[in-house]
């Protein structure tokens, strides 16, 4: 038997895409589906959307939330499905079998985290193949490019209120870092990603300096500092401290919870620190500067 699917969209005045996206939804071949719309009690025309749209397998709540996990949350306290699946409101499925290609494989109903990628119609290409514990730790995994079990939040919780735009990241770093969960990569495109993320234009400092920085940490400690020479992954933590965005009166050191800092991260962050901030985000600057710590951090670990 298939399992049932719950997709859920949080919206907050989203009429000008809600339909469409709502459309693809129930445009999918696949059977075992219910769709449940979480609107944050929306002023424009997303109300008359949910009102007019009949189907047997559509659920729908308006009411003021304290955010889009919170939103979120109460979708999953809504859900019947095994499994779940997050949609924007301004997000379409690729295809109208995107569902029965992957549910028609028991191979796949064995694991309990199943993710592929998504095509983001903003860069004009997929993001962004499969990931593991490293990577995860450096960027985060569309949600809407995820399904997992329902059950799964037995485990690890659900997403955590006080992280604004990265809780979804947090999240799915919970699973990949739990050894009972099964995960299992899928190289097919899922959705059409219409946009950054809100997590893109509004990076959440609560949880990169006081989580993921020390989280960083935690792994490099294990791996050892000579991971760091290899410029992609050294690249990879240039880029981490830049998000940060310490004013200059705050230390690098008020983040590290109980880990240790090597020194080859505080030199690190002590270049960016003479970097002009607006230069380190323009990416050949960026870039050409990282490149200059890298040596000159890579010929002091060498002479040790």
């Amino acid at each position: 038997m298939e399992p049932k699917i719950s997709v859920i969209i949080v919206v907050f005045n989203g009429a000008n895409t809600l339909l469409h996206a709502i459309e693809s939804v129930m445009g999918e071949s696949y059977n075992n589906i219910e769709l449940i719309v979480v609107d944050g009690g929306s002023t424009d025309g997303t109300l008359a959307i949910l009102r007019g749209y009949k189907a047997n397998n559509f659920i729908w709540k308006s009411e003021p939330d304290k955010g889009i996990y919170d939103a979120m949350n109460k979708g999953l306290k809504m859900a019947t499905g095994e499994w779940v699946y997050f949609l924007g409101a301004d997000d379409t499925f690729c295809n109208k079998n995107v569902l029965k290609e992957i549910f028609i494989n028991q191979i796949n109903l064995e694991c309990d985290f199943l993710y592929g990628n998504v095509y983001s119609l903003a860069l004009k290409k997929k993001y962004d193949g499969e990931f593991n514990e490293e990577k995860i730790l450096f960027q985060n995994i569309c949600h809407q490019s995820i399904f997992y079990k329902r059950r799964i939040h037995e485990k690890v919780g659900f997403y955590n209120e006080k992280y604004k735009t990265f809780s979804d990241w947090d999240f799915n770093i919970r699973c990949f870092y739990n050894p009972e969960i099964k995960r299992k990569y899928l190289d097919i495109t899922i959705a059409n990603f219409a946009a950054g993320g809100i997590g893109s234009n509004n990076p959440d400092l609560e949880f990169l300096r006081n989580y993921l920085f020390s989280k960083n940490l935690w792994a490099l400690n294990i791996k050892g500092v000579k991971k760091l020479y290899d410029i992609a992954f050294y690249d990879r933590w240039w880029r981490l401290l830049r998000s940060l965005k310490l004013p200059k009166k705050d230390s690098i050191f008020n983040y590290v919870g109980k880990e240790n800092i090597p020194l080859e991260i505080t030199k690190m962050y002590a270049f960016q620190r003479h970097i002009p901030f607006k230069l380190l985000w323009i990416g050949f600057f960026s870039k050409t500067f990282m490149f200059f710590s890298y040596f000159s951090n890579i010929i002091r670990m060498t002479l040790k």
